[in-house]
């Protein structure tokens, strides 16, 4: 039996904020007793102003309604990122989603078409990583582990990238200018 267990509450619970629900959803894990994460997600919004809600009755939520794998999509983290940049702690922090690396659409998806490989390139799919290092997000692979090849692999395992997920304190966008971001 795993000690830990994982709720991850359906669409739409963070945008309308479902303050009241979020609380007792809350109550319910607590009077349980076990280690449970409780994980939700926004709908198409998440907003910085419930932070402090959010930090105080789940460990994580996510902010961005998802990402698959066109570079436009990919883009939207940068942006969701930025915003939510100092609203993570031990404990609790905004997720921007599953990690789109590698194999994907495993089955038909009408949204995303058949089964394949990404569409971005290495360089994105490696930015990508890169940017939930640094927002110390939860690394969940949204791909498919048994067709993993070399460089994805790479990508998952790297020590100094996985250390700034780990790691890092304070991080933050320090400059966007000209379609460039760091």
């Amino acid at each position: 039996m795993f000690p830990l267990l994982w709720i991850a509450m359906g669409d739409d619970f963070i945008w309308p904020y479902q303050a009241a629900e979020i609380e007792a959803v809350y109550r319910a894990i607590e009077k349980t007793g076990r280690d449970i994460v409780l994980s939700l997600s926004p709908g198409d919004h998440s907003d910085t102003a419930n932070a402090d809600h959010l930090a105080r009755h789940c460990e994580m939520w996510r902010i961005s309604s998802g990402v698959w794998d066109r570079w436009e999509q990919a883009l939207r983290p940068f942006d969701e990122c930025s915003r939510w940049a100092g609203f993570a702690g031990p404990g609790y922090w905004p997720d921007p989603d599953m990690l789109p690396l590698g194999r994907i659409g495993i089955r038909q998806h009408p949204l995303n078409g058949p089964d394949r490989l990404i569409r971005l390139t290495s360089d994105e799919q490696r930015t990508l990583m890169i940017l939930w290092c640094i927002a110390r997000a939860l690394l969940m692979f949204g791909g498919d582990m048994p067709s993993l090849d070399e460089f994805i692999l790479s990508l998952l395992i790297d020590p100094e990238v996985l250390d700034v997920n780990r790691n890092s304190a304070s991080s933050r966008e320090m400059l966007r200018r000209d379609g460039h971001i760091a």
